[in-house]
């Protein structure tokens, strides 16, 4: 009899052991699939953020092309603007050069016109006095002839 109340209470032990063990294993389970789950939710969210990365990094690379033609466009436009900088300034200096000596040449020309204007005054100075004393002259002979008129 005590023997089969020995192998009643090992029953009772293993039976209860297999429930321990029975509920563990479940309770195992459910957190392998909670974190397959988990897993698979993770893996979804990797990937989506992976898409995204890749549609932005895409973005960028375009707007990168976009960028880099642009800024050869400036460079070509900034380099026939230089060209075209370099000729305006050349026809500047030729222009200068070429008003200098205009300038040059009508200061010459107004100082020989100065000079003629000078001249013509002292012809005219003379002539006036010439006229004067020819006036004089005639007055005086006017006189004379008056007189001998007389």
């Amino acid at each position: 009899d005590a023997l089969s109340d020995e192998i009643a209470a090992l029953k009772r032990g293993f039976n209860k052991e297999r429930n321990d063990l029975t509920s563990t294993l479940a309770s195992k389970e459910e957190s392998i699939q909670e974190l397959e789950k988990q897993t698979e939710e993770l893996t979804k969210k990797n990937s989506q953020a992976q898409n995204k990365a890749d549609e932005l990094m895409k973005h960028y690379m375009h707007i990168e092309d976009e960028l880099r033609k642009q800024l050869q466009s400036v460079e070509c436009e900034r380099e026939g603007l230089e060209c075209k900088l370099a000729v305006v300034q050349g026809e500047s200096v030729r222009a200068v050069d070429e008003f200098f000596k205009e300038k040059s040449h009508l200061t010459s020309t107004l100082v020989l016109k100065d000079e003629s204007i000078r001249e013509l005054g002292l012809h005219m100075e003379e002539l006036k006095k010439n006229k004067s004393e020819a006036q004089d002259q005639l007055d005086a002979l006017s006189d004379e002839i008056a007189v001998l008129k007389r």
